[in-house]
């Protein structure tokens, strides 16, 4: 912790080992204090302390360094190097967690203004009645969130109790939820898995015919056919991206980089190279190439993947904010509300 900070002096205190006249380096400011409020200045005070230094606002706003800066603390406290670092703010269990959460700092405001005489709920009422209501403040949002989108709808099948889980039992609950909210409202269906979903697919397709992947048809036909990749390569700096089973949110980044190729995708189309291809190939093979060459040319269908788009993107940073490293849970709770604003 040493290493963050430059002494350049020491207090007027005759003790030897007390405090001493230090600069941040990350935010140079100076300071006069013992080393337990360096870990105040960079980590802040434990629960129910006044922090008696300020906060380093570089580390604070920098949340690299900071999960750095902190990991180092961490383990030097696991080898035991200084009796200061075990009784430091910063091996309280849970600490990072509690008080990142903003959460915690509404709960510490709504008990200040409480009456005089204030007792906190019991055990059983926790957990039933306070429990109920925040379900129900939860649902509110949820609907909200619907009515934001304009009806549109994600629909998530991860269990059905009693019925075994196969493309045509999914595809059935699936159409009558379809059948419930309108299948225009229906966004996109996900599954636990990919052959269900798959089948589940084919399935409401049967019934709803524009329920169908416009976007990895697409992809599919330029990548399987080397003559027409040949001609859209020559028109665009950005390969087309296939589903990949092992891929983070594969279908956001394929639609995304469909999204991104557009212009590219309805240069090849009108091209006399892509015309006489197609003229001379297979019946088909020149058959799929003219849906592809309509779906390009249709601005419906790139309305639609400007939406999907729009709406996914949040949800695609949240997951992709939870999948990285390090410690996550403190600030899930803030970026869930930023998530469901810009949605």
């Amino acid at each position: 912790m040493l290493q963050e900070v430059d002494i350049v002096g020491v207090s007027g205190s005759k003790n030897a080992g007390g405090s001493k006249k230090w600069v941040c380096k990350h935010c140079h400011q100076m300071f006069t204090s013992s080393y337990t409020r360096i870990h105040v200045h960079f980590f802040g005070a434990a629960i129910g302390k006044a922090p008696e230094i300020k906060r380093c606002l570089a580390i604070l706003k920098d949340r690299v360094k900071y999960q750095s800066l902190l990991n180092r603390v961490n383990v030097a406290e696991s080898k035991g190097i200084s009796k200061s670092l075990k009784n430091s703010v910063i091996n309280k269990k849970n600490r990072d967690l509690l008080l990142r959460n903003p959460q915690f700092q509404e709960m510490i405001t709504a008990i200040n203004r409480a009456p005089a005489g204030y007792k906190a709920p019991s055990y059983d009422k926790a957990r039933t009645v306070l429990l109920d209501e925040c379900v129900r403040d939860v649902e509110k949002r949820l609907t909200l969130v619907k009515d934001t989108c304009r009806g549109a709808m994600f629909m998530y099948v991860e269990d059905f109790s009693g019925v075994e889980k196969t493309g045509e039992s999914i595809a059935n609950f699936l159409l009558e939820a379809i059948e419930t909210v309108g299948p225009r409202n229906v966004l996109q269906v996900v599954t636990d898995n990919a052959a269900n979903r798959k089948a589940a697919g084919k399935e409401v397709e049967k019934v709803h015919k524009q329920i169908f992947w416009k976007g990895k048809i697409v992809v599919k036909y330029f990548l399987n056919h080397t003559h027409a990749l040949a001609i859209f390569r020559e028109n665009s700096q950005l390969e087309l991206l296939k589903v990949a089973k092992t891929r983070f949110a594969s279908h956001y980044i394929l639609l995304k980089r469909l999204w991104d190729c557009r212009e590219s995708l309805a240069t090849t189309i009108v091209l006399n190279s892509w015309r006489e291809w197609l003229k001379n190939t297979d019946a088909n093979t020149r058959q799929s190439g003219l849906l592809v060459a309509d779906t390009i040319k249709s601005e419906n269908f790139w309305d639609d993947v400007e939406s999907v788009l729009a709406v996914t993107k949040p949800i695609y940073l949240m997951v992709k904010f939870c999948d990285g490293e390090g410690s996550k849970m403190g600030e899930i709770y803030e970026k869930m509300d930023n998530m469901l604003g810009e949605i």
